[in-house]
């Protein structure tokens, strides 16, 4: 059963989707089909992807010999500077539009149950990779 959880294991989980999803397969790979062998992977320094802890280095271990990378750096955005994130400085202004944007679950639907768990895994994976 899924959930709606922020972790080591979840963060790589949705890697691996990105990887192995049609849709994303012409940015990871090579001309031959071959997962790109260098990447580069940032974060604000939070417990579920700081690169000093141990899970995450399993984790990144994991990706780097699945995937026969020659190189896998991990960029760490110190605690506190993360306005100073490229990634952050792009969603700031998409934040700003849709804060208070509320979607009708009648209209759209639901994936998610009374206890936050995920009830309705086709209409997650809609939500999750809409273009």
């Amino acid at each position: 059963e899924s959930t709606n959880t922020s972790n080591t294991y979840s963060h790589c989980t949705d890697i691996r989707h990105v990887v192995d999803d049609e849709q994303f397969r012409k940015f990871v790979t090579t001309p031959s089909g071959h997962v790109k062998p260098l990447w580069v992977s940032g974060s604000d320094g939070g417990p579920d992807e700081n690169a000093r802890y141990p899970k995450v280095i399993e984790e990144a271990i994991n990706i780097f010999l699945d995937y026969d990378l020659d190189m896998y750096v991990a960029v760490i955005t110190p605690r506190g500077c993360s306005a100073y994130n490229p990634c952050e400085r792009r969603m700031a202004p998409l934040s700003h539009d849709i804060c208070g944007l509320v979607l009708d679950h009648e209209h759209f639907g639901s994936h998610i149950g009374p206890n936050g768990n995920i009830i309705d895994e086709e209409l997650e994976k809609k939500i999750s990779f809409a273009p």
